[in-house]
């Protein structure tokens, strides 16, 4: 080890870990090889950049919650699901059960916004022509 250190001009015991990593690596040592331990680093670091973010997401779902009403937290369920997140992720950020979101999905609308929706469109057409005059 000694002249193997010289020969590379480092320190003889910087290559005993060296040499216990490389028994580890190739399975003849238990214990974290080189790869998992550069794979929990990079976890790590991941995991470190993703804690703000969460935070930001959980502030902001406190304040969603006072602005959207319950029932319009389905619709916008259902408008994150189109783009392609998961059913289950959106209604456990939103506090909305999967079984209410797929019930609600699955409901024919109410008689009131059946009569909303037509008297959104009678006002929008008599808009239109009046307009139009």
């Amino acid at each position: 080890m000694a002249q193997l250190g010289n020969d590379l001009n480092i320190s003889d015991q910087t290559i005993y870990p060296w040499r216990r990593q490389e028994a580890i690596d190739t399975g003849q040592r238990p214990g974290v090889t080189s790869t998992d331990h550069a794979e929990l680093t990079a976890a790590r670091r991941r995991i470190a950049e993703l804690e703000p973010e969460l935070e930001i997401h959980r502030r902001a779902t406190g304040l969603l919650e006072a602005v959207v009403p319950p029932k319009a937290r389905s619709t916008a369920i259902q408008t994150m699901t189109a783009e392609g997140l998961t059913i289950e992720a959106c209604c456990r950020v939103l506090e909305v059960s999967v079984s209410g979101y797929f019930a609600w999905r699955s409901r024919p609308p109410s008689q009131r916004s059946l009569r909303h929706a037509w008297l959104t469109e009678r006002s929008e057409s008599s808009w239109t022509l009046t307009s139009s005059e």
